[in-house]
């Protein structure tokens, strides 16, 4: 066997292991961290906004929206889209689930209803 050779099965054997036991994970190990959500969790862990919740709430949860309209029948109305990001991924992205979004607000800046669903990728 050639000393490079020696040298790759060496790498492997020892690396291999550590590479891949580092590459997994469990999750938060700190139970005080984690969220404690009063939405019920859907497919894919998403979470959905509750009624009543604020403005500022949502936007801790989900960040700011892609999009905002003002409504005659709503207050307002937010729009997200997930996963967008996917797309620019090479030969990925045409075939990446995006779930989207949307929340109507009362007048007062408290939501009063949410719909949401995903793309259909082939």
């Amino acid at each position: 066997m050639s000393r490079l050779e020696v040298t790759l099965i060496g790498l492997i054997a020892v690396g291999g292991p550590a590479f891949i036991s580092g590459c997994s994970s469990a999750g938060s190990s700190n139970a005080s961290s984690a969220s404690t959500a009063t939405a019920p969790r859907l497919e894919d862990d998403f979470v959905p906004p509750a009624k009543g919740e604020t403005q500022a709430q949502v936007i801790a949860q989900y960040d700011e929206p892609d999009r905002v309209l003002q409504s005659s029948v709503y207050g307002e109305t937010w729009f997200y889209v997930f996963g967008k990001g996917k797309l620019f991924i090479p030969f990925y992205g045409p075939f990446a689930k995006l779930r989207f979004l949307t929340i109507h607000f009362d007048r007062y800046g408290r939501v009063i209803g949410w719909e949401s669903g995903t793309n259909q990728p082939y």
